[in-house]
């Protein structure tokens, strides 16, 4: 079952006692809705450091990372978040860790950089339709780096272990990287988000750093943005344009130790200030992957002192197109709480979108058009020979109104001749 894509984007968490001390008595900003977290379906794997994208066809698709039992993987697995279902897709070409990537404008996926037996800087492209893969230009962006794709198409790639104040932009449609200018601040095991305004926002990370720098793609220049409430670093984060989620994490470079960070900071993106959800994460994590889809949050694995299967579900926005419908991470049936014109039961209209949720598109009469056979070509349809659909077929009109559609001088309008037959259809 296919599903209309939403918003979406990557995740993580904070310390308790700092907290209390900073934000005893700070409630989210307006507009913020205070986030209720439950634990979704495990992975079938424990694991942490794996890519989580989410796809325009609904699913949420994990890459690689480092797994308890098997080591560092090259695997590609689907999430049905409707469902909570996994399935295994086609294994990556390059077996890595704490890649970075994102969703391109076309519907493929792309992964870049990451770690294996040293840095990587291949870059492959996942097409979700045909399960298949392909080599793209390499870059060099170390691991624990971050990708975004702006409102240019391109992937735009900051930092990272080994590239750590460097920035590049990957244009998809001539499969070129072009390097911009550096970022004021080195970065790896970060978080960059692209808020509404077209801006990226690329902040925290090792060693656990406090700041936040915000890049104009268009002037290609930067600035300086409001400072995190405490430094983190390998946290997960994640967007909807209006908020940047940062979720987890830890102030220890070390893999697997601790502090684990059960806190979930929201920036406004509009109001430019950072505040604490008075809602804590189910469990404190670090090295975890995560997506907004629709007002809801969902986070991949990561580790509390070794990696774990644990998928961390929150309700951020339970229904923020206001079509009376929830969305899947509130317990709901919307399957695009960005539309208030889908939902189930919807009206289905011609629109390339599946509004009634039915896993089907632009099905049934009421969705479409009736078109008549124009067998002789004269402009007028037969009323006996019909067809529902959204677009016009080939040889069909959108008028019944021929009285012999095998005669191309008979329709309505034609000149009347003493020949015995209806000419003009009157």
């Amino acid at each position: 079952m296919d599903h209309p894509r939403p918003t979406t984007r990557t995740f993580v968490w904070l310390p308790a006692f700092l907290f209390a001390l900073i934000f005893v008595g700070v409630a989210p900003p307006a507009g913020a809705q205070e986030t209720t977290w439950s634990l979704g379906t495990d992975m079938p794997f424990s694991r942490g450091q794996v890519l989580a994208v989410y796809g325009d066809d609904g699913y949420i698709y994990l890459f690689g990372g480092s797994d308890a039992a098997a080591g560092v993987v090259d695997e590609t697995w689907r999430y049905d978040i409707a469902n909570e279902t996994y399935d295994q897709l086609a294994d990556m070409p390059t077996t890595r860790r704490a890649a970075c990537g994102d969703l391109l404008p076309d519907g493929r996926i792309v992964v870049t950089g990451g770690y294996h037996n040293g840095q990587l800087s291949v870059t492959e492209i996942y097409d979700p339709t045909t399960d298949t893969w392909d080599t793209a230009a390499s870059v060099s962006s170390g691991w624990e780096c971050a990708a975004f794709t702006g409102d240019d198409g391109h992937l735009h790639l900051f930092g990272g272990e080994d590239s750590e104040g460097t920035y590049y932009s990957w244009d998809p449609s001539t499969d070129t990287w072009t390097a911009g200018p550096a970022m004021p601040n080195d970065r790896k095991c970060h978080g960059a988000n692209l808020g509404d305004d077209g801006q990226f926002y690329v902040f925290g990370g090792s060693d656990s750093l406090t700041t936040m720098d915000v890049f104009d793609p268009v002037t290609q220049t930067w600035a300086g943005g409001a400072a995190l409430p405490a430094g983190n670093q390998q946290f997960g984060w994640a967007t909807n344009g209006d908020w940047v989620y940062v979720l987890g994490g830890s102030t220890n470079y070390g893999n697997n130790s601790s502090p684990y960070y059960d806190y979930v900071w929201l920036y406004d993106v509009d109001g430019g200030g950072w505040t604490e959800d008075t809602a804590s994460l189910p469990e404190g994590m670090r090295e975890t992957y995560a997506v907004e889809v629709d007002g809801g949050l969902f986070v991949f694995g990561g580790s509390n002192g070794s990696y774990q299967a644990t998928v961390q579900v929150g309700c951020h926005e339970g229904d923020p197109d206001g079509d009376g419908h929830l969305s899947w991470a509130c317990g709901g049936d919307d399957c695009d709480n960005d539309d208030p014109l889908v939902y189930p039961g919807a009206d289905e209209i011609c629109d390339g979108l599946d509004n009634d949720c039915d896993g089907d598109i632009d099905e049934g009469p009421a969705a479409a058009d009736t078109w008549y056979e124009d067998f002789d070509g004269d402009g007028y349809g037969d009323p006996d020979v019909s067809q529902v659909a959204c677009d016009q077929p080939s040889g069909y009109v959108d008028n019944a109104d021929d009285c012999d559609d095998e005669d191309a001088d008979q329709y309505p309008g034609a000149d009347e001749y003493c020949n015995g037959e209806d000419d003009d259809c009157d």
